[in-house]
């Protein structure tokens, strides 16, 4: 029972919060909490203020008693759900919405905050059947179609993303987040003119939007207007308004303007730059990519002599049908190859889509990580492994999935995981994609990636020189020990020569030659977005300007060379 004192100085909390008194309301709360620490209700209005002060970690210990003192709250389920969306605590967070949806009546904006929990978890499905649900309720807001847009978007439904898109518009024609993602969305397709058209739209509403303006730098840069680029650029850049977030993708362009212009220091300090913002706007990436990093290394560990035996002799019933793997590290020219097989018509890709992580975890949560875990598979867990993989490809590939005869599996770190796929699919076929070694540091040096615990290493030069050491390594151990098919790709010779590479790899592949393999760049424009930073590289015919391009930069790599120095000779390249 209350201690009435306690409920006095609660009431009296919620008349101040009433008023919008948030730091009396805070501090009667608080008093409440003194008298009785077990008051559901005041431990709520606690937790909920100190999650709209940014306490997130202060609220979740509030919130979490107070759903345990009165579990059948909805308005309780509902603010632990959004504390540990605000720690992007993302699994609890999701059990928590699902938990206030049972106990709340139809609601538009929690099913929102629902699907935008889902579509954080890779849930895409899911997030997309949330908002739906959503703007079934309640179809008046332009937001939740912005954020079905995204998860479209993230589906590869790029029509109903720009469609979403339009919607929000038609509600709010002066939403600028809506314009600032449909014109991103539009570049990313290599639509230029619907790019330039809705960010001009968009800057006439909001003359220094950030966004905006780097939409509307790129579509110059791509039109060989660099100076006038820049210049926008650095104008977007000195401008106070800007954003952090949208400081490292300037920052990141502004590189990119340079390096086309020559000017090597200047692109140098705008990719350093752009990297620096991104270890302090992601700080808990730093510490998951070097977790990524000791994961590596504990496999490298576990690969002595008789593991390696025991994995080639592991006993493992070939199959009828298997994915093609295209693999390397990140930069190495797998997207320039999975756009040119993807215009064949009998292959499907998959653009480092999740199957085989998912099939990793299964295999994980079962035996544990490490190669050695792989060992303990028997041929049922193997099956039902390769079921899993089946599956979850099928939600990327649809019909392309029954009716293609290769299906290509693109992901750079793929190579790391060549055991796992051997045990799942011991007769698959390898295109391992080989370009050199400084070049693909420094390119993935200059991008500006996402969120991502193997992509956080790029951040610095020496970052990147020690996972490639780490993931080639284990790459040549398997390629050495275990008998794999493997057809080695060389993006310097594709350049050089496409159709005879083209015509070698499809050979390989047991795939006929189709000459529209050859103008990839009209398939790039049909395909419309594609998932890595590549995309406005393989839309424009192959060029050479980026075979040579680490050499301007090699007086910046100072012992990422060294580290590099042995994968040069393993690959035949000159330093």
């Amino acid at each position: 029972m209350n201690h009435p004192d306690a409920t006095a100085a609660f009431e009296a909390a919620l008349a101040a919060y009433g008023e919008s008194a948030w730091q009396r309301a805070r501090a009667l709360a608080q008093e409440a909490l003194r008298l009785d620490p077990q008051h559901p209700g005041a431990l709520f209005l606690v937790g909920a203020l100190e999650l709209d002060a940014g306490e997130a970690a202060a609220a979740l210990q509030n919130l979490s008693r107070a759903a345990s003192l009165a579990p059948g709250h909805p308005g309780i389920r509902r603010s632990l759900a959004q504390t540990y969306a605000a720690l992007s605590d993302w699994v609890p967070a999701a059990d928590a919405y699902r938990e206030a949806l049972k106990l709340s009546p139809p609601d538009a904006g929690l099913w929102a905050e629902f699907g935008l929990t889902l579509h954080e978890l890779g849930d895409f499905d899911a997030a997309l059947a949330a908002f739906q649900e959503s703007l079934r309720l309640d179809p008046s807001k332009p937001d939740i179609y912005s954020n079905l847009a995204v998860t479209l978007n993230r589906k590869h439904d790029f029509e109903g993303a720009i469609a979403a898109y339009e919607r929000a518009l038609s509600l709010d024609p002066r939403n600028i987040p809506a314009l600032a993602n449909l014109a991103m969305l539009y570049e990313q397709m290599n639509e230029l003119d619907k790019a330039e058209e809705t960010a001009a739209r968009g800057l006439t509403l909001d003359p220094d939007h950030d966004i905006l303006h780097l939409v509307a730098a790129r579509c110059e840069r791509r039109h060989g207007d660099l100076r006038q680029a820049v210049s926008r650029l650095k104008r977007t850049l000195d401008n106070p308004r800007t954003e952090k977030r949208a400081r490292r993708g300037l920052h990141f362009e502004l590189g990119r303007d340079h390096d086309l212009l020559g000017e090597i220091d200047d692109a140098y300090g705008h990719f350093l730059a752009g990297n620096r913002i991104a270890d302090e706007i992601w700080p808990d990436m730093a510490e998951a990519g070097a977790r990524f990093a000791e994961q590596l290394d504990a496999d490298l560990a576990e690969l002595d002599a008789d593991t390696l035996r025991a994995l080639a002799d592991a006993d493992t019933e070939p199959q009828e049908r298997s994915p093609v793997f295209l693999v390397s590290f990140p930069r190495s020219g797998t997207t320039l190859m999975d756009t040119i097989l993807g215009a064949h018509p009998d292959v499907a890709v998959m653009e480092e889509e999740p199957p085989l992580y998912i099939v990793q975890e299964r295999v994980q949560g079962r035996h544990g990580a490490g190669p050695r875990a792989l060992l303990k598979l028997s041929e049922t867990d193997l099956a039902e492994l390769r079921a899993l993989y089946w599956a979850e490809a099928a939600r990327y590939l649809g019909e392309d999935l029954g009716s293609a005869r290769v299906i290509v599996d693109k992901n750079p770190f793929h190579s790391a995981h060549a055991a796992l796929i051997h045990r799942l699919f011991p007769d698959t076929r390898f295109v391992f994609a080989e370009r050199h070694p400084c070049a693909v540091i420094l390119s993935c040096f200059m991008q500006p990636f996402g969120r991502n615990p193997a992509l956080a290493n790029f951040t610095s030069l020496m970052g990147g020189a020690e996972l490639y050491r780490r993931v080639m390594t284990l790459w040549l151990r398997y390629r050495v020990a275990l008998p794999l098919q493997v057809h080695e790709l060389r993006y310097e010779s594709l350049v050089d020569d496409k159709e005879a590479e083209l015509r070698r790899t499809l050979e390989y592949l047991g795939l006929a030659w189709d000459p529209t393999l050859i103008d990839h760049v009209a398939h790039a424009r049909k395909r419309g977005r594609i998932y890595t930073p590549s995309y406005h590289q393989v839309s424009r015919p192959i060029y050479r300007e980026s075979l040579d391009r680490w050499r301007n930069y090699q007086r910046y790599f100072g012992e990422a060379s060294v580290v590099l120095r042995p994968f040069l000779d393993e690959f035949g390249y000159k330093p």
